[in-house]
This record gives C-alpha cells, sequence and structure tokens, in this order.
C-alpha cells in the first residue's frame, strides 16, 4: 500500500507580521517536520504569474492584505485555473469577510476566525484540507486516465492530426441501428442510455486491446473513437468483428430485462485518407452505410473489401426480453425512461449467436445459420391488440413536434447552426452559481446552463453569437426542448448528489401548446426520477405580460407533473416584478448584482409597506444576483441581501461536470 501523503511545506500569506509569528509558534508543534514559509504581501508584493504555488501543500491565506482594491479572494480567483495551487484556508474576521469566504467555499477548505484562535482546530484544519485535496486531485487524475472521453474541440483537432502522426491510426464511428424505433417505443433518454452502454462496452475492449482509444459522442445515436491500428488492415478487421460479437454477447441490461439492438461501424485507416475532420467524418458515416446493409452487428472499412458482421438472431431490434440477470449485471445508471406496459416482450435472446467473419476474399461467411428447426420453434410475441394501434396513431396525430424545423425557412447562418446540432457539435456549459447561506453544507449545487458550438476545425463559437443565428421561433423552440431534453437526462444520471440546473427557455416556448405533448411523449417515465427543482427553467421577465396565461399554465403543469422550479430573469426595469412574482409562480429572481439596491428601496402600492426585496424573501423566492465580476460586487451582493451568486468571478463556465467524464454516465461531449 503506497505511504499517505505528508504535508511538506506550508505557506502563510498575511500582512500582520505578528500574526504570522504567532501562527507559526503554533503549527511547530502540529507538523514538525514541515517548513513554514511566511510572505507578506505589502513587502513583497501580490506572488506574479511566475510564482511557484506547487511548491507548497497548504497555503494560509488572509483575506484582507492592507493593499488598495485587493484581497484574497482577487488571489484565488486569479489563480483558479492553476491545478498545482495548494489546498487554501483563508483566515478572516469576524462579520461580512466571513461571510464572504463561505461564499467561496467551493475554493477554499475552510476559514480561520483570527479573533478565535485554536490551536488545535487550526492543525485539524489544515489537515482536513489537506486530504480533501489530495483526495480531489487523485480522483481527477483517475477520471482524465480511465475514460479517454475527449473534449469536442480536442477531438476534431486530434482527428485532423491522426493522418499526419508517425503512429498509424484509425477512426471508429459507431452507428445505433433503428435509433427512432426506440426513441418512439422507449423514450430519448433510454436511447442515450444504450448508446452510453455500448460506448463503455467497445471503449473497455480497445482498452484492454492497447489501442489508445479516445472517444465523443456525435450525435443522439452515434459514437466515435480514435484509435491506434496496431497492424495491418486485416487485423483491424479482425478487432472490429471482435467488437460486434462483445455488442452481441452484451446487451443493455436493466430491471432483469435484456435490449437487445444493433450497430452500424464505419472505419477509416487515418493513415490512407486527407482532409478535414468533416470530411474524414463523413466517410466513416458511408462505411456505415455500407455495413447497414448487413443484418446485424456489422462493420465496413473505408476504401477495402472488409466488411463483416454478427446474426442479430431471433429478438426484435430494440423490445425487451426477460432474462435472469444476477444483481450487478449491467451498468448502474438507471434508464429513466419508463417502459410502456403495452409494449411486447420477446423471448429471451438466444445463447448462440451466428457470426460473419470478413475477409479480403468474401464480404460474408456465415458460420452459423437459423434451421427450419429453429423457425418452428419460436413462439410468437405478443402483439399489441388493434384498440392499442388505434390508441398509438391517436396519440401520433395529437403529438406534432413543431421542433422538427423546416430547414427551407432557416437562413444560412442558422443552417449552420442546424448542422452543428445534428453532428453534435453543440454542447451544453455549466456557470457555477454559489449560495450564500450561512449554512450552505446541505444546499444543492447550482449551475446555469448554456451552450457553445464546436467548428469543424475545433474552434469554439459561444452561446450569444450562437443564439443570434436562432432567429426563428421555430428555431429557438427546438433549442429549447435540446437544452430540456439534455438536462433531464443530466440530472438522471447524476442522482448521486443534489444537482440544480437552471436553464434559459424562450419566450416562443412559453405560448407553445404542443411542448406539453412533446414531454409527455418522451419523459413521462422520468418524473419520479427527478428530484425537486432539480430543472428550473429561467424565463425572461419581458416575455410575460403579454404570454401571461400560456406562463401560467406551463408552470402549473411543470412544476406539478415533473416537479420543476422555476426562475424569473429580471433584465429590464423592477417596476413590474411585484405583480411577476405575487402569484407563487417563481422559486428563484436571477437579477443583475447593481439592480438589487432597487428591490430594496422599491415599495410596491400593493405590498402593505413592505420593500420588494422583503417581500420577495417572505414569499420564498431565493435572490440569484449576476454579473458579479470582483469580490467587492460578492460582498455587496451578501451585503444587500441575496442567496446566490453567479458571474465571471464565481468561476469559468465548465464543459464537464466531475461525474460526466466516468464510464457510467457516459456524458461523453
Amino acid at each position: 500500500m503506497a505511504a499517505e501523503p505528508t504535508i511538506r511545506r506550508i505557506l502563510i500569506l498575511d500582512d500582520d507580521y505578528d500574526y504570522r509569528r504567532l501562527l507559526i509558534t503554533h503549527l511547530k508543534k502540529s507538523f514538525p517536520h514541515a517548513e513554514l514559509v511566511e510572505y507578506d504581501p505589502v513587502a513583497r508584493g501580490v506572488p506574479g504569474d511566475d510564482f511557484d504555488w506547487s511548491a507548497y501543500d497548504v497555503l494560509l491565506l488572509d483575506y484582507y492584505l492592507s493593499i488598495h482594491g485587493l484581497t484574497g479572494l482577487d488571489i484565488l480567483q486569479a489563480n483558479r485555473k492553476n491545478k498545482m495551487f495548494p489546498a487554501t484556508l483563508m483566515l478572516t474576521a469576524a462579520g461580512t469577510e466571513e461571510i464572504a469566504t463561505k461564499a467561496i467555499r467551493a475554493g477554499v477548505y475552510d476559514f480561520i476566525r483570527k479573533d478565535q484562535p485554536h490551536k488545535h482546530r487550526l492543525a485539524s484544519a489544515i489537515q482536513e484540507a489537506f486530504r480533501k485535496h489530495n483526495q480531489q486531485r487523485t480522483r481527477i487524475q483517475e477520471i482524465t486516465s480511465q475514460s479517454r472521453a475527449f473534449n469536442k474541440a480536442v477531438f476534431y483537432r486530434t482527428l485532423e492530426l491522426a493522418g499526419k502522426s508517425a503512429d498509424e491510426k484509425a477512426l471508429l464511428l459507431i452507428q445505433l441501428d433503428h435509433p427512432r424505433e426506440m426513441e418512439d417505443e422507449l423514450g430519448l433518454v433510454f436511447l442515450t442510455n444504450v448508446l452510453r452502454h455500448l460506448s463503455r462496452v467497445c471503449l473497455e475492449l480497445l482498452e484492454r486491446a492497447t489501442t489508445n482509444p479516445s472517444i465523443t459522442r456525435l450525435s443522439d445515436t452515434a459514437t466515435a473513437i480514435i484509435m491506434d491500428q496496431n497492424g495491418s488492415v486485416e487485423t483491424l478487421s479482425d478487432r472490429a468483428l471482435q467488437l460486434c460479437e462483445s455488442l452481441a454477447a452484451k446487451p443493455y441490461v436493466y430491471q432483469n430485462r435484456s435490449y437487445q439492438y444493433n450497430v452500424s461501424m464505419g472505419i477509416v485507416p487515418l493513415s490512407e485518407v486527407t482532409g478535414t475532420a468533416e470530411h474524414i467524418i463523413s466517410l466513416a458515416r458511408s462505411a456505415c452505410v455500407i455495413a447497414s446493409g448487413t443484418p446485424g452487428s456489422s462493420y465496413h472499412i473505408h476504401g477495402t473489401r472488409f466488411s463483416g458482421a454478427v446474426s442479430p438472431g431471433k429478438a426484435k431490434p430494440l423490445l425487451a426480453s426477460i432474462v435472469e440477470s444476477p444483481p450487478g449485471d449491467g451498468p448502474s445508471v438507471i434508464p429513466v425512461a419508463a417502459i410502456p406496459p403495452e409494449i411486447p416482450l420477446d423471448k429471451p435472446p438466444a445463447t448462440e449467436s451466428a457470426t460473419v467473419n470478413g475477409t479480403a476474399d468474401s464480404k460474408l461467411k456465415i458460420v452459423r445459420q437459423e434451421t427450419p428447426a429453429d423457425q418452428e420453434r419460436e413462439t410468437p410475441s405478443p402483439q399489441w391488440t388493434p384498440m392499442d394501434r388505434r390508441i398509438s396513431k391517436r396519440l401520433e396525430a395529437l403529438v406534432q413536434d413543431e421542433a422538427k424545423l423546416d430547414e427551407s425557412q432557416l437562413g444560412k447562418q442558422a443552417l449552420l447552426i442546424k448542422k452543428a446540432f445534428d453532428e453534435n457539435r453543440i454542447v451544453q456549459t455549466f456557470q457555477p452559481v454559489i449560495s450564500l447561506f450561512s449554512d450552505s453544507a446541505t444546499e444543492a449545487e447550482l449551475y446555469m446552463i448554456s451552450l457553445q458550438l464546436v467548428t469543424t476545425d475545433g474552434s469554439i463559437l459561444h452561446n450569444n453569437v450562437v443564439m443570434q443565428a436562432v432567429e426563428t421561433d421555430a428555431f429557438r423552440k427546438f433549442v429549447d426542448r435540446w437544452m430540456l431534453r439534455e438536462s433531464i437526462a443530466r440530472v438522471i444520471n447524476t442522482r448521486m448528489r443534489r444537482t440544480v440546473f437552471l436553464l434559459h427557455l424562450s419566450e416562443a416556448s412559453l405560448a407553445d401548446s404542443h411542448l406539453f405533448d412533446w414531454l409527455r411523449k418522451h419523459f413521462a417515465g422520468s418524473r419520479d426520477h427527478l428530484p425537486e427543482h432539480s430543472i428550473v427553467p429561467l424565463i425572461p421577465a419581458k416575455g410575460i405580460p403579454t404570454r401571461i396565461k400560456q406562463a401560467e399554465a406551463l408552470i402549473h403543469y411543470l412544476k406539478k407533473s415533473y416537479r420543476f422550479g422555476f426562475a424569473l430573469h429580471a433584465t429590464g426595469p423592477t417596476d413590474d416584478l411585484y405583480e411577476l412574482t405575487s402569484k407563487g409562480l417563481f422559486d428563484y429572481l436571477v437579477i443583475q448584482q447593481t439592480k438589487i439596491p432597487e428591490l430594496q428601496s422599491l415599495v410596491p402600492v400593493k405590498a402593505t409597506g413592505q420593500t420588494l426585496l422583503a417581500r420577495l424573501k417572505q414569499e420564498g423566492v431565493r435572490i440569484i444576483a449576476d454579473g458579479i465580476n470582483d469580490s467587492a460586487m460578492l460582498t455587496e451582493a451578501i451585503n444587500l441581501g441575496a442567496d446566490y451568486a453567479v458571474g465571471p468571478f464565481v468561476g469559468d463556465e465548465l464543459t464537464q461536470l466531475d461525474e460526466s467524464t466516468n464510464f457510467e454516465s457516459f456524458e461523453i461531449t
């Protein structure tokens, strides 16, 4: 067993000489083998960009540094991206500074009150911060090394450079067959879980084969892997056949039911092609189309005659078959789309699978075929009754999905954005929202969700640029539904901790009567898996007055049926906020920090002498201060009575959350 890491060096960054000496006296007894280093920011200046923070295991950082316009929070903010920054404890006086420290505890492990020194409390706090910091570093390293999940921008750049590499590499594109059947019968989230499962199976096999795989999700129904070729095209063909056999042997299992699926694989040896990432992916898609002409899970290698498949056997694709699976089989992530009771159950899958080998001389060589005796022994699956079919058709006619865009109505820029959605080059981003409560330990983690586009050359277009091209109501509804779908799936697949996602909902969706049916169709089975207020649509205040009845109906329905919370986004004057928040529709109010004083001073006529801020607090509406750019604004937000804060100073947008890079959640972007 490896020895536990020990604290070697502690840095004390404080402008008070006497307090530094007091700390050193205490710490020498608790950490006799550690080097204690003093740093006076007034005498030596603030540590610059070249300061070696990695030389220290723990930092004791003063909040008030006696430097005009600078606090310890600013030093933390400047180094928030530095992975080698030490475990930090903040030294504070009583009052506002203490509250401010609590507000940023995502970056500070603990705070020490200067007016209440206690050497045993200090020593234990340092040990605990060091322990947690090392655990976090180890976990990140393990996730990074095990998942090989690529940021999409990195993946595209890697793909374009792979053909120029001295190491021969190949692109493997795996496409689910018949995905729309799966979506219609089992829901969008179930479709995502099956893709996650098959991607995990492939990744594990390729890692065992030491192919150094790197993976990304290309769409709702396809995933792509860059891997070392490790030999000739014949070797690549054998490996593809092994993947097909592995997928056939490992159906998706949930609640003792086995869900069969087939895939088509397109493989491109990258040493044989040149061009952009988009062009290379199109070649892989073409190879998938060729492979899809063969029944079962199949593959085709671009530019060769190598193809192969594993027979699908008897089980109907995408329908459930009862299998007695021991506890623990299959992925631990529970799919959230309920299985409608009217879906017929097939017989258990055959214990033998027919395999098809690909060679240079023969595209298909059947190892085992179905016999007439097999056909006679097959028991027909239960069928839907005529009444079931009539109901199904009626529902299909009712659910008119306006999110299916008429691309002939889109402009040039909008078409490029739509293409990025189709190719899964749109990814969600997560802006941390910190709690300013005194007791925030039991609070959920909040994130404000936006999106960004990854171009085919690997560059990034941010949310404001993308949304400028989303000009029509139909396209705005499309984006809203994409955001809802991705967020709901993410909440359910990260159930290990309480997370709240705030996501923008456009004015167009407030008047979208078909949104009810779309949610019912795709997420009817998800409602029991959604924690209360885990999904919080952010409604623009300026769009509500003209759509008040539709907004009320939508909010009441989603609160009752899906336990959504709702936030009002106040971007204009505060005068109308009383009427909008007096109906009990909203749980949060998102407002610029500079506008909060107006809430303190405004006394609505109907508010019986209370200020608008006091009334909102009384009604249980939480205030989220937006636009926090520095420590002064954060401190002011706390003094003004805000409950949460968000902005550049609080934290950068993330493109992945911690859980999203492991196998089980497979949020491979």
